[in-house]
């Protein structure tokens, strides 16, 4: 429904009236309250007393006694005039918290600290305060399991092997001793025992190189046998000489590639920062399933507790691991589903946050989790997914390119991704009160009825009204799918899955686009007691 950034515009200055009325004098009855024929009968004739008409005459409002009376087709209809109430929303944030997210987006701050001060200001904002927000984080571990590892051991429980784990060969220099060595034919990847790797090769931890003074100059140099590189877990797997660990540089290369080093032999270019140990991980350890991320980490709220909860949360929580995307963004889906079917008068929507695309848990391919947000947005509960990306200025591009499909997927257009090179707090900020605006465009509380009567949803109409103050009748539609046919003019219910009942009013996509780059000066006006218009 329009771009973000035309969706902004309503928070705070949407004008919105609802004309409120009474049956006219004659007495029928119309459609019976949820009645699956209100919105979808094509062939009613026009009336006032309760039928749906096909038919879309102009409407006249005299409003001098401070009453409205509208003319539908010759047939007047008597109109109070209040304030329409915006449904109300929920967010419910997934947020990745691997290991990259300690990379620095300044020379000072680290994304996951930008991130987490741009999320406090959020709820802490008073025009926030009705929002309901939610949280949870990706990975999780499994139960009894560590994440960071150096070898199998430090996995426990079921969650090794350590991604240090290896294929290489055995050998032996004559007369030296005994090594182990990698070289371009031994199996590539992580292995879990000596009966993943070929022939003639064992399964080892990986975690550095062998290096010896050179005979001739005494510098610290790399051990090599033939094509082999000799590496090692610790000195006792070297011939001579010491095993010494692998890391990374703190800063990317210029193609936004991390850089090797270790302590001694391969030292950090001028600028990269200094040599970190490389976070090898427990490749069982991350739980894979959407239904392991369905329970929040602090539940989606509005009450006055919220910011406690949530500030207390995101302060104690430390970043680590792999990035489970699609799981994550799974659960996340299916809890906002779960709360919306809970109180159908909120609408709830997922935002994914990430600063990496999908590492850990299939699918990792970007179609596949654009699939999932798909079916977030066209299941029975409709969820749409927000995306906020943070990557390193060379990462950018193709994130935003992968990160859109997602988004686009979830019914929102495109994904906000903000460069580290940027001012992080702030952008980040700035895209989750443009998503807040964006959820709350052109969805409407169903008016509620004079106590001990039952609204009848077949005397229900919209009118739009531009910026000039030109009137438009808007015509009844049987779903977002027909909006095609109102051209401009059309509205649906939102309904129940199990009842089929009405829980919201929604605009169209064009009258929503229209509605929202008029900022603030148009209106819709909702009319109860005259026989619904439909196409």
């Amino acid at each position: 429904m329009g771009s973000f950034f035309r969706r902004l515009v309503l928070v705070g200055v949407g004008v919105i009236a609802m004309q409120l009325s009474c049956s006219s004098d004659d007495g029928g009855s119309g459609n019976d309250a949820g009645d699956d024929d209100s919105g979808s009968d094509d062939t009613s004739t026009a009336s006032n007393a309760g039928t749906a008409t096909t038919t879309t005459g102009g409407i006249d409002i005299d409003d001098d006694d401070g009453d409205d009376v509208i003319d539908v087709n010759g047939e007047p209809c008597a109109a109070d005039v209040t304030t329409a109430e915006l449904v109300a929303i929920d967010i419910h944030i997934m947020l990745d918290s691997s290991a990259s997210m300690l990379d620095l987006s300044s020379e000072v701050t680290s994304k996951w600290d930008a991130v987490v001060d741009s999320l406090i200001e959020f709820v802490e904002d008073p025009a926030t305060a009705d929002i309901g927000v939610g949280l949870q984080y990706f990975p999780l571990l499994r139960p009894g399991t560590n994440l960071d590892c150096m070898v199998d051991a430090d996995c426990m429980g079921d969650g090794g092997p350590c991604s240090s784990s290896t294929c290489v060969v055995e050998g032996t220099v004559d007369g030296v001793g005994d090594y182990l060595g990698i070289n371009d034919s031994t199996t590539v990847g992580i292995c879990d025992g000596d009966a993943s790797c070929a022939d003639g090769e064992v399964c080892r931890s990986f975690l550095g190189v062998c290096t010896a003074p050179h005979p001739d100059t005494g510098e610290s140099t790399v051990l090599g046998n033939g094509d082999d590189l000799l590496v090692c877990e610790t000195a006792s797997d070297c011939p001579v000489g010491n095993c010494e660990l692998l890391g990374y540089c703190e800063y990317l290369d210029a193609d936004g590639q991390p850089i090797i080093c270790s302590a001694v032999t391969v030292a950090c270019p001028t600028g990269a920062g200094t040599c970190r140990q490389y976070p090898y991980s427990c490749m069982n350890s991350t739980l894979c399933g959407g239904e392991d991320y369905a329970t929040p980490a602090v539940e989606i709220s509005a009450a006055a507790g919220r910011n406690e909860a949530l500030i207390a949360s995101l302060t104690a929580h430390a970043p680590e691991g792999l990035t489970p995307t699609a799981p994550a963004l799974q659960g996340a889906i299916q809890h906002a589903q779960e709360r919306e079917a809970a109180d159908p008068n909120r609408k709830v929507v997922a935002v994914l946050v990430t600063d990496g695309l999908p590492t850990e848990c299939e699918p990792v391919e970007i179609a596949a989790v654009a699939d999932v947000a798909r079916a977030g947005v066209e299941g029975t509960q409709s969820v749409e997914t927000y995306v906020i990306g943070v990557f390193s200025e060379a990462e950018a591009a193709q994130a935003e390119s992968n990160l859109n499909q997602i988004a686009s997927a979830g019914g929102t257009d495109q994904a906000f991704v903000i460069s580290t090179s940027t001012n992080v707090p702030t952008l980040f900020l700035r895209a989750l009160n443009e998503i807040r605006g964006a959820a709350l465009s052109c969805n409407f509380e169903i008016p509620a009825a004079e106590a001990g009567a039952m609204l009848d949803f077949g005397q229900v109409n919209l009118e739009f009204v531009d910026a000039g103050g030109n009137k438009r009748q808007l015509v009844n539609v049987a779903d977002e799918s027909a909006c095609g046919d109102a051209q401009g003019t059309g509205w649906y219910y939102v309904r129940d899955a199990d009842t089929n009942q009405p829980v919201q009013i929604t605009v169209c996509p064009d009258v929503c686009d229209e509605f929202e780059s008029a900022m603030g000066a148009s209106q819709v006006n909702l009319q109860i007691g005259c026989a619904t218009i439909i196409k």
